[in-house]
């Protein structure tokens, strides 16, 4: 639309680990980085292997959900206000959808204030209560939150289990995301890998575009490309499949190495239908098939009602999430293709919850 040139799409875990390979290009050898993304919807762990050697970036493993964004940093803070405001008021607007917006915006603030002040102070002024002020140190934000802090750490230890990695393994931290500064994360990894780590050489609010610009100037700088350029690998960031008469089908797990494409057949019995429908979606943390769209299959002539159809369901996905789906059934020689598209793909980690609606 805006008639850039684009070559290429990287994931917002990649450019981080770009960024980290950039800063610490002077630091000889293999080094594995856990990078945590925390954004206002989502969370997501990443493992890099980045060697300074041969000039390569790898994401080894990643996990995510949208069950610990900032966003539920913002709305453990609004439920605490709505129960201070009903102990001490007597008053409860939850259903006031128009009051519970304000709020929300007047936590969110408060959020991000606690993210570089130790005392924040929370303001209402909204019928039917006149106003209500009460002040949140940065400690009692991080008691509110503590087990979503837990959750998180969790997800780090999932991530380490997932890989068959020890905790020792891990060489640096990196934070980032629009909501890396809601609660001091980097502390919180320290303890959980028992050992400090050197502070961050970037702002966690600019390693994405850090790491975009850095992969930009390897694509159009010449001594670099007479190097060799760099080697770099993404993984899956989810399962990837279908659904068939005996339920869920993953086809692409989670971490795959990409590019990829791996195929599936089943069965379908032919009860005179012209066409068969057959769902491509994506698994969430919670075991939740979201469905990304529909693949319509024509069938052909009915051989026998009540015959088998072998129908082969063939994902393809490449390094910057385009995913490609292909469905052909075997006696008929007929098949469909669908393009999701990378906007349809990218991003396609864990489902969020929407959040409350900001007024203008």
């Amino acid at each position: 639309m805006a008639g850039f040139n684009v070559d290429r799409s990287l994931s917002e875990n990649m450019a981080a680990a770009m960024a980290f390979w950039h800063t610490h290009r002077h630091e000889r050898g293999l080094q594995y980085v856990l990078l945590l993304k925390l954004g206002s919807r989502d969370c997501r762990v990443t493992i890099a292997a980045i060697d300074n050697w041969i000039d390569s970036v790898e994401i080894i493993g990643a996990r995510g959900s949208g069950n610990l964004g900032g966003n539920r940093y913002t709305q453990r803070l609004v439920n605490q206000v709505v129960e201070d405001l009903r102990a001490k008021h007597g008053v409860d607007f939850t259903n006031d959808r128009i009051a519970h917006a304000f709020l929300y915006n007047t936590c969110e603030q408060v959020k991000h204030t606690l993210s570089t002040e130790n005392e924040a102070v929370i303001t209402v002024k909204s019928s039917p209560v006149t106003s209500f002020t009460a002040s949140i140190t940065k400690y009692d934000f991080e008691l509110l939150s503590f087990d979503i802090v837990a959750r998180t750490i969790d997800l780090v230890q999932q991530l380490l289990d997932d890989c068959m990695m020890p905790k020792s393994s891990i060489t640096d931290v990196v934070v980032f995301g629009g909501c890396a500064n809601t609660v001091d994360f980097t502390e919180h990894l320290s303890y959980f890998f028992a050992r400090n780590f050197p502070d961050q050489l970037l702002n966690p609010n600019d390693i994405i575009a850090y790491g975009a610009a850095v992969h930009s100037a390897i694509l159009t700088e010449p001594s670099f490309q007479q190097r060799g350029g760099i080697f770099i690998r993404d993984v899956a960031p989810t399962h990837i499949g279908t659904y068939d008469d005996e339920g869920a089908v993953i086809i692409i797990e989670r971490n795959t190495p990409l590019p990829a494409r791996k195929s599936y057949v089943f069965g379908a019995f032919d009860e005179g239908n012209s066409e068969v429908e057959v769902p491509v979606g994506v698994w969430d943390v919670d075991g939740d098939f979201d469905e990304l769209g529909m693949v319509t299959l024509e069938l052909g002539e009915v051989v026998a009602e009540g015959s088998l159809r072998e129908i082969r369901v063939t994902l393809s996905l490449d390094a910057e999430y385009h995913l490609v789906v292909e469905v052909c059934g075997k006696s008929s020689g007929k098949c469909s293709r669908l393009d999701f598209g990378e906007h349809r793909t990218k991003g396609i980690e864990e489902r969020s919850e929407e959040t409350p609606m900001a007024l203008e």
